[in-house]
């Protein structure tokens, strides 16, 4: 039987090895040697060693996918056998300790492994645990950086190509997960909090400060193309007629928007096309989307975290800061060099545990804050300053060119749902970018409560608004059209009321991750219908391009 064979095993070595005390030292005592070497090496240790991998595998397997049916019952008895076996002697100086050989390879084999395939790195942790358990042998831990099967885009990746996530994807601010705008592609790529927490266990938790700092140099890019806007002359004056025009009024309309949308429009485009308005537009949302990767990477680092929370509860010891530091001195007190070595380990571990989940590591408001002291300090002109101060005017046509740009996406979406129809523009489903960096300059700007006082999200839209989206249309400006012709403006208007609904919540929930204070809620108050003679002005506007 199998016991039997194992049982006969150092005997057998034993005889086998005789010659090795008769022989004298040179080549052929080696090359027998080496012989005898490679018989226990072919003949016992590598079958013992596949045996146990397969053992192994199978039952981590089982465990993962949670299938009992399929756990091994109990572990070969035969290998088990061989582990036990006292070390066999070949010569005076020459011993093959079975149990240690297993462990040496086995332990080399599970870190190439895991060094080829970085996402089944968990796998071959339980692995080696379930050695230990189940075998009793101590396999060390090749110390690479834990991998998922969650593979996505790299942190790294993203973080040095952050304008090109800016531009190119599509933030949703609940669900926290970046979309790209589908250009025409067959396949369009998500970044998600799950792909970034598989990233992060990678490279560390350090990696996050890098990548704000990235992003602390693209949001100062942007901030200075918003400033430079506001600063212009022919935008400066038309915003300081909208301050002048806001007074005595109880709300900011809709047909003022679109009338100020309009005059903004023709004060040029670049060149591809795009007017400057449509270009502010892209900035903020530019904006938003780099905010909402810092969110995200802190979400995922707090995820990554998150398995050494239930050691802090389980441990009161190690739960608060100054627990920790007292087990540290009653360490050192009274404690052997071993007991302070792991006392100070467990030391650093809860606090770098704690350190993710603190108010401390709240990038946004950080952001924020840094940006409202860099503002501050700048030596500018007063007209500058003043200028920065009227963007909240310019918000409610800002809004205007969003919701037109949202449904035209959305049109586009559903008619490549269909077929290629070759349309042009980016067919998107959201795009909570526009609100998060709104909130953001508004807060950087401190014009929160100003811009809650033009009421805007509690305007209304008339039926002559919805002419004026007409004419803005034929001009060939950017506007929705549905993709069957048939829907009347009536339908219209309850979408672009619905979606500015949509982004009031957006970006109220916006303001609430950089500390703003509450909308006050109000009644709607009536639209204000445009003037004859802007729309006027507006139905000429085809003829005069």
């Amino acid at each position: 039987s199998d016991m039997q064979r194992v049982q006969s095993l150092p005997p057998l070595f034993s005889a086998f090895a005789q010659p090795l005390q008769r022989l004298p030292m040179g080549r052929a005592r080696q090359e027998f040697l080496k012989e005898l070497r490679l018989a226990l090496e072919d003949g016992i240790i590598q079958p013992i060693c596949a045996k146990l991998e397969e053992d192994l595998r199978l039952l981590v397997h089982a465990t993962m996918q949670g299938t009992r049916q399929a756990l091994p019952l109990s572990p070969p008895e035969d290998a088990l056998a061989f582990l036990r076996l006292r070390p066999l002697r070949l010569t005076e100086s020459d011993v093959v300790d079975i149990k240690d050989q297993v462990e040496l390879r086995l332990s080399r084999h599970f870190y190439d492994l895991a060094a080829l395939a970085p996402q089944d790195a968990e796998a071959y942790v339980r692995m080696r645990e379930q050695a230990s358990h189940r075998y009793g042998l101590n396999l060390v831990d090749g110390g690479l950086p834990a991998g998922s099967l969650a593979q996505g885009l790299d942190v790294i990746d993203v973080m040095r190509n952050v304008h090109l996530l800016a531009t190119q994807y599509c933030y949703s601010l609940h669900q926290q997960f970046f979309t790209q705008a589908a250009h025409g592609d067959a396949k369009i790529r998500t970044i998600t909090v799950e792909h970034l927490t598989a990233s992060i266990r990678v490279h560390g938790y350090g990696v996050i400060n890098t990548a704000v700092n990235y992003s602390v140099g693209f949001l100062k890019k942007k901030l200075e193309v918003v400033a430079e806007f506001l600063a212009d002359e022919s935008v400066k004056s038309r915003l300081l007629a909208e301050q002048q025009w806001m007074e005595g009024r109880p709300a900011y309309t809709w047909a003022r928007a679109v009338e100020t949308a309009r005059f903004v429009r023709r004060l040029g485009a670049g060149r591809d096309g795009v007017t400057f308005l449509d270009k502010l537009r892209q900035v903020l949302t530019q904006i938003g989307n780099s905010l909402g990767y810092v969110r995200m990477v802190r979400t995922a680092g707090m995820r990554s975290m998150a398995d050494g929370l239930e050691y802090l509860e389980g441990t009161p010891w190690l739960g608060a800061a100054e627990a920790a530091e007292d087990l540290v001195q009653a360490a050192e007190a009274g404690g052997s060099t071993a007991s302070v070595q792991a006392a100070r380990l467990a030391e650093l571990g809860a606090r770098s545990v704690r350190r993710c989940f603190e108010a401390s590591t709240d990038h946004l408001n950080l952001l924020a804050d840094v940006f409202v002291k860099a503002l501050s300090r700048t030596n500018v002109g007063v007209g500058s300053a003043h200028s920065t101060q009227l963007f909240h005017l310019l918000l409610p046509s800002l809004c205007c060119a969003f919701l037109d740009s949202l449904l035209l996406g959305r049109d586009c979406l559903a008619k490549r749902a269909v077929a290629n129809t070759g349309v042009k523009g980016d067919a998107v489903l959201q795009d909570d970018g526009f609100a998060v960096g709104v909130a953001f300059v508004l807060r950087v700007f401190g014009l929160n409560r100003d811009f809650q006082s033009l009421h805007w999200f509690q305007t209304e839209i008339n039926d002559i608004d919805m002419t004026t989206g007409q004419a803005r249309a034929a001009a060939g400006l950017p506007f929705f059209t549905d993709s069957n012709q048939s829907k009347t403006e009536a339908d219209r208007r309850g979408k672009l009321l619905a979606e500015l609904a949509q982004l009031a919540a957006s970006l109220e929930a916006a303001g609430a991750l950089f500390g703003s204070t509450a909308r006050v809620p109000v009644q709607p108050v009536p639209a204000e219908p445009m003037s004859s003679e802007a729309e006027a002005q507006e139905h000429q506007e085809p003829q005069e391009e």
